[in-house]
């Protein structure tokens, strides 16, 4: 069973499937530009400074250059999609928040006060607006780096890698 505020999530956000899945899907190649540069600079120590310095890592360096470059930008456009979601979704909610209000009969209005209403409308709704930002940037973006960053460690070191497994 879930709880109120999940509901309300779910049924606001139900008509924005393809920005949500936009969202994952830049989350993730943003995680992964950010667990791909630390391995590439692993290929470069072990190429080029442990073997006498000889070999050429221009190719690296440039594939490292690109992705720190796509790793700057996955994270913006994200951000500018998530931002776009959770205004849509405040804007809804307030519309259906006022409609909802003006429902109301004047016996009721006078119970549950003005400034209440006003309150709600505008402390409660921008709350949760918040919350869907910071739930598709942070509790989105950390379980997808856990991950990551445990496939990153078996296959660098995979001896030592059942310690972080535990």
């Amino acid at each position: 069973r879930l709880c109120p505020v999940i509901k309300l999530y779910v049924r606001y956000l139900r008509s924005y499937g393809k920005q949500l899945i936009l969202i994952v899907v830049l989350s993730l190649l943003a995680t992964l530009c950010s667990l791909l540069l630390p391995m590439l600079s692993k290929r470069i120590i072990d190429e080029g400074v442990l073997s006498a310095g000889n070999a050429s890592y221009s190719g690296t360096v440039a594939l490292m250059a690109l992705i720190a470059v796509l790793s700057m930008v996955f994270p913006a456009v994200n951000g500018k999609f998530i931002a776009e979601t959770s205004m849509r979704f405040s804007r809804n909610l307030r519309a259906d928040f006022f409609s909802h209000v003006l429902r109301l009969s004047r016996r009721d209005m006078d119970q549950i006060g003005t400034s209440s209403l006003i309150s709600r409308q505008g402390t409660d709704i921008m709350q949760m607006q918040t919350g869907l930002v910071q739930l598709l940037t942070f509790m989105l973006t950390a379980p997808l780096m856990c991950i990551g960053g445990l496939v990153v460690s078996i296959l660098t070191c995979p001896r030592p890698s059942w310690v972080v497994l535990l």
